[in-house]
Order: structure tokens, then C-alpha cells, then sequence
């Protein structure tokens, strides 16, 4: 599991990746950029799919809608990438446009994929400053722009409610949420919502919406001293037993033993 909350602190950062991976549907106000050394990776860009295969790179500009996939079994343990994840803020003097403008088609192939950018990404791999970061991004995003056609982002892209809907959460899961508290919040109707997240997202609502919880408190575990009832509250959980019965679905195991393993690393 991709988790994205691992380093949500962080202005820009980098997961080095040995083996394809996934995540459910998510947004964010980031650009995203991934490239496969070797093997593949599956994302969902918006409405559609594609494979990122070696050598071959993705952007992911801002406030899209994304999500990873496995894709072909055997594949799995073939792949090698790397994954830039950067706040459109910190480019915007560099490519102003970065928020309104989208790409026809956000792969690049490995025939566009220039020895330059090969290179910065082979840095990215290699460096743990987020300063060098910063610059190898600037000099990737340079290169991939020039060979990107690039659109304004229309009225209706701009307001698409699954995005939004998306969005919401992910800045406010540790609050009551329901099917119901979204209609009356966003103002549509609470069968568009379930169709819309059985449909676009293709994942029930609380499913999505516990694996959310369930990510962060795992990240939680990692990074705090907290107790799980002090964990369980904060990423939105009333009783524990109830977290313990969600994190295990989802994890495999209880919050209790998966903390435990974290000690004994």
C-alpha cells in the first residue's frame, strides 16, 4: 500500500518502489510524477487507465483524481520506480500554468523520455535532500513539459463532484462521515453519492473511507508515540473495537500485533 499520508508534511519528496503497488482513488494539490525503471506500474489518471512501463514516465498535475493499480501478477516483483510527489506551490514561479492547464495524454513514452531526464530521475533514486530534490524535479518537469500538448482546464473539470467529493474527505475523515453528512454538506442527493462512488470510484463509500482512516493510523503508529485509543480516536473512530475489526480488514492483522512488529524492526 501506497500510503499517502506518509509524508504529508513534506513541501516535496520521493518513494522508491520495488514492486508495483496500489492505492484507492485519491486528489490532492501536488504534482505527481512516476517513472518505471524496470517492470510496470498501473494508474488511473482521471477517467482512464494506463500502464507506465520501463522506462516510461507519468505526470499527475494537481487536483486529478488518481489511483494505482496491480496489474498483471506476474509483473509484481519485476518492477522498479520511483514516485516525486511535490505541492503545486513550489513550482508555480517555474510553470505558472501547472493548476489550469492538463495533458492530452500524461505518459510519456520511453522514446520521449530524453538521456537528461533518465539521469534526474537515477538522482532522484539516489538523493535524500529535499533542496537536490527540488532541482532534479525543476529540470524533469522541464524536459516533460516540452513534450506533453497540454489544455486549459475547463468550467466542468474544474467543478467535477467526484473529485470534490474525494478531496473532502481526505482533509476531513476523522469526522463522522456518512453517505448522509455529504449530501447535506455538498447538496446532491444520497443515491447520486453511492452511485457515484460504486460507479467512479468502484468501492463502496465506507470502504474507501475506513481505508483512509486506517492508512493514517498507520502512520501514526509509525511515527507517534500514541496510544491505539488515542490513535483510533484521532483518525475518527469512537470505540476501538471498531477500529480493530476495520484495520484488520484491511491490514490483515490487529492494530495491537501490527504495532507490535513495528518495535521489533
Amino acid at each position: 500500500m501506497f500510503g499517502y499520508y506518509e509524508n504529508e508534511a513534506l513541501d516535496i519528496y520521493r518513494v522508491k518502489r520495488l514492486e508495483e503497488h496500489s492505492f484507492e482513488a485519491h486528489i490532492h494539490d501536488r504534482v505527481e510524477i512516476v517513472y518505471c525503471f524496470s517492470g510496470s506500474q498501473c494508474v488511473v489518471i482521471g477517467d482512464k487507465e494506463y500502464t507506465v512501463s520501463e522506462g516510461e514516465a507519468a505526470v499527475i498535475f494537481p487536483n486529478v483524481m488518481h489511483e494505482y493499480k496491480i496489474g498483471r501478477p506476474e509483473s509484481v516483483k519485476e518492477t522498479r520506480a520511483v514516485v516525486i510527489v511535490c505541492k503545486a506551490s513550489m513550482l508555480s514561479y517555474v510553470f505558472p500554468d501547472i493548476t489550469e492547464m492538463l495533458p492530452y495524454n500524461p505518459v510519456i513514452s520511453s522514446e520521449n523520455v530524453s538521456e537528461e531526464m533518465a539521469r534526474a530521475f537515477l538522482k532522484v533514486w539516489d538523493t535524500d535532500e529535499s533542496a537536490e530534490l527540488l532541482g532534479w524535479t525543476y529540470i524533469i518537469l522541464s524536459d516533460l513539459l516540452k513534450r506533453i500538448p497540454l489544455y486549459p482546464r475547463s468550467r466542468l473539470e474544474r467543478s467535477e463532484l467526484a473529485p470534490r467529493i474525494v478531496s473532502y474527505i481526505s482533509k476531513n475523515y476523522n469526522k463522522p462521515l456518512s453517505i448522509r453528512y455529504l449530501s447535506e454538506k455538498l447538496g446532491y442527493s444520497q443515491s447520486y453519492i453511492t452511485h457515484l462512488f460504486c460507479d467512479r470510484l468502484k468501492i463502496p463509500f465506507n470502504v474507501y473511507l475506513s481505508g483512509i482512516r486506517c492508512d493514517r493510523a498507520a502512520h501514526l503508529m509509525k511515527t507517534t508515540d500514541m496510544s491505539l485509543s488515542e490513535i483510533a480516536s484521532e483518525v475518527g473512530y469512537e470505540y476501538l473495537n471498531t477500529f480493530g475489526r476495520c484495520f484488520k480488514r484491511r491490514f490483515g492483522t490487529t492494530p495491537s500485533k501490527y504495532k507490535q512488529g513495528l518495535s521489533q524492526k
